[in-house]
């Protein structure tokens, strides 16, 4: 995030150089900056910033849990709490699949 915002203070004041930026940020792929004006992955980002928009983030980072958005800070605790609660979901749907399952064989048995 320091990164960013030096690179956002450059880039107003005029002074930025996209090829030192990228060395400073850690890119260490040769092609980095061919396939940045050749819009190489323009087509994924613009998908990806679709998609984001679609599932309704507005804001960055945004994580989600089997399928549904984290709503609140991404915290240890926060993610925790709802990685759990599908955790539990995912068992309460499996253990009624296994009672259905098993009360069937019973009866077919019986």
């Amino acid at each position: 995030m320091v990164l960013f915002g030096r690179y956002c203070s450059q880039l107003i004041s005029g002074r930025v150089s996209l090829k030192l930026y990228s060395k400073e940020a850690g890119i260490v792929n040769k092609h980095f900056l061919e396939e940045l004006i050749n819009s190489t992955y323009s087509w994924q980002v613009r998908n990806d910033l679709n998609e984001g928009i679609e599932k309704g983030v507005r804001d960055v980072p945004a994580f989600f849990v089997n399928g549904e958005m984290v709503a609140g800070k991404a915290t240890y605790e926060n993610l925790s709490k709802n990685i759990n609660a599908a955790l539990k979901k995912v068992n309460m749907q499996l253990n009624k699949k296994t009672k259905c399952s098993l009360h069937t064989r019973i009866k077919n048995t019986a």
